[in-house]
């Protein structure tokens, strides 16, 4: 069962998005998983996740972050992850009122952009009990150096400047494609296909292929990993993408070397993008249910 649901945070701000509740006996409270997107990602992108973890008997908080898809908000297309991570505070509170939920067995489930935010979460409020961070972003200074040859980097910089001068005119913000099929600026090199790029928009219609510019400079200010050591003792499950060039294999090692017990690392032979389709979704879906019963299920009924 799917149901629609909407809330306000706590500048009034309404977010939406969909609450699955598994088949189980009246009265009865069940494990539940808080999900969120990547970058500009919208829910209806990760449904297949939801709907696996609903059928392994989680109940599903999955909604669409501020100024996306069916959310509300008064800058469209933007995204500041310190305003996403205060709106996931609250969406957790939400999730611990559903009647449906044992508020005690909370677990978090974050993808791309989402999977850094599943690590700082889960760093810094302990009601998540258990935490699953997929092909995580890491590091925006240490991305950006990567996404960008230093003469665009540079460019880059001084577009960001003249962004500020801009907005403080008044002027409306200025946007920026998140993906590309050729060599030109875009927020997640490299080119995509354009037969991706299709597909893309054809899954989600809610999907738009642009953020705005400050958006990219607040991701390269976004440092996650740098919170890692301190999820512990919450059980971490970090799934990457062995050929991921958007979201770095040797950055999530790093970190996951920098975190503590206990924690567990499933690595998959694609890239960023190829995560979220058959047969890598079959894979990192029953990665992520098995955490998931170990540490919401098994260990809490011991």
């Amino acid at each position: 069962m799917r149901t629609d649901i909407e809330f306000r945070v706590e500048d009034g701000v309404t977010l939406r998005g969909w609450k699955y509740v598994p088949a189980m006996p009246s009265g009865k409270r069940a494990p539940a998983i808080i999900m969120i997107n990547g970058f500009s990602g919208v829910k209806e992108t990760i449904t297949q996740y939801a709907e696996a973890f609903q059928a392994e008997g989680f109940v599903v908080l999955l909604y669409d972050n501020r100024n996306f898809g069916a959310s509300d908000g008064a800058t469209r297309l933007h995204i500041d992850a310190a305003r996403q991570l205060k709106d996931l505070r609250y969406a957790i509170t939400v999730l611990q009122s559903f009647p449906e939920v044992d508020p005690e067995r909370i677990g978090m489930w974050g993808t791309s952009l989402a999977g850094g935010h599943a690590i700082v979460t889960a760093a810094n409020d302990r009601r998540i009990k258990c935490v699953v961070s997929q092909v995580p972003f890491i590091s925006g200074h240490r991305s950006a150096e990567r996404f960008y040859p230093v003469h665009r980097l540079a460019a880059l910089r001084q577009k960001f400047e003249k962004e500020r001068t801009s907005r403080l005119k008044g002027d409306h913000p200025s946007m920026l494609p998140v993906l590309s099929e050729s060599d030109d600026f875009c927020c997640l090199p490299p080119p995509v296909s354009k037969r991706f790029m299709q597909a893309s928009i054809e899954q989600a219609e809610a999907w738009k292929n642009e953020v705005t510019l400050e958006s990219l400079e607040n991701l390269f200010e976004y440092e996650p990993g740098a919170l890692i050591r301190f999820v512990s003792p919450t059980p971490l499950l970090m799934i990457v993408g062995a050929r991921d060039n958007v979201c770095f294999p040797d950055l999530a090692f790093e970190a996951y070397e920098n975190a503590l017990e206990p924690k567990s690392l499933h690595v998959h032979g694609a890239g960023h993008w190829g995560t979220y389709f058959p047969p890598h979704f079959d894979e990192t879906a029953s990665a992520a249910c098995r955490w998931f019963t170990q540490h919401l299920v098994t260990n809490m009924e011991q």
